[in-house]
C-alpha cells in the first residue's frame, strides 16, 4: 500500500465531516442535542462505521503482513480480531483522543473497546445496521460524532503506519475534527506523536 491509496480515505473521511458540519444548518451542533437523531444522521453513521471497517482492515495488514484479513469473504467477528492484533501492536490506541473544540471538550472514541464488547456507539451502529426498524433513534448526534471521531484516528493510524514517519500529517487539515496528532497549519508536523506508535522496524 502507498501514500496516495492512504489519501483515498483520508479524502473520504473529509468528506463525511463537511457533510456532518453541513448538518449545523439543521441541527445545532450542542450536548443538548446529542439525542437527536435523523435519517442523515442514520447515513453519516452507517457510512462512517463501514470506512472504519475497511480501514481498520487494511491497518490491520499493515500491523501483521501474515494477516488473514481479505476484501472480500465472511467478514462476521473480525472487529475482535482486529482488536486483538491492535493491542498486540498498537496498545495506545486505545487511549487516542480526539478534540472538540466548538464543545469545548475531547473523547477517546476507543476507549471502551474490550475483549467482548466493543465501544457502546459502534454497538448503536449494528443496532440501526441490523434493526432499524426499532433501533432508529441510536442513529443520534452522539455516536456520529464518536464514529467521525474513531474514523478520523484509524486514517491517522495508517497513515503514519503507511508512511512510515510517527510526526507525519495528511495534507489537507480537518475542520471540525481536532487533535494533538495532526498538524495546526499546512506542511507542518504535528506536535505528538500518535499513543503506542512505533515506525517500522527494517
Amino acid at each position: 500500500m502507498n501514500k496516495s491509496k492512504v489519501m483515498h480515505h483520508w479524502r473520504f473521511f473529509l468528506s463525511l465531516e463537511k457533510d456532518f458540519i453541513n448538518l449545523q444548518n439543521y441541527i445545532e451542533i450542542d450536548e443538548k442535542n446529542f439525542n437527536t437523531f435523523s435519517l442523515e444522521l442514520a447515513k453519516l453513521l452507517q457510512t462512517a462505521c463501514a470506512e472504519i471497517e475497511s480501514v481498520l482492515r487494511l491497518l490491520c495488514r499493515q500491523l501483521d503482513g501474515e494477516s488473514p484479513f481479505a476484501d472480500s469473504g465472511d467478514k462476521i467477528g473480525e472487529m475482535k480480531k482486529y482488536k486483538k492484533l491492535i493491542n498486540r501492536h498498537l496498545s495506545g490506541f486505545f487511549e487516542a483522543e480526539v478534540s472538540l473544540p466548538h464543545l469545548e471538550q475531547s473523547i477517546k472514541p476507543w476507549k471502551n473497546w474490550s475483549n467482548t464488547t466493543p465501544p457502546e456507539w459502534w454497538s448503536s451502529y449494528n443496532s440501526v445496521k441490523h434493526h432499524r426498524h426499532s433501533e432508529f433513534h441510536q442513529a443520534n448526534l452522539e455516536n456520529v460524532i464518536y464514529a467521525l471521531s474513531g474514523l478520523m484516528l484509524c486514517n491517522l493510524y495508517l497513515y503514519r503506519r503507511v508512511v512510515d514517519e510517527p510526526y507525519a500529517t495528511p495534507n489537507k487539515i480537518p475542520e471540525y475534527f481536532d487533535c494533538e496528532y495532526t498538524a495546526r497549519r499546512m506542511a507542518c508536523r504535528a506536535d505528538f506523536e500518535l499513543p503506542g506508535f512505533e515506525a517500522k522496524r527494517i
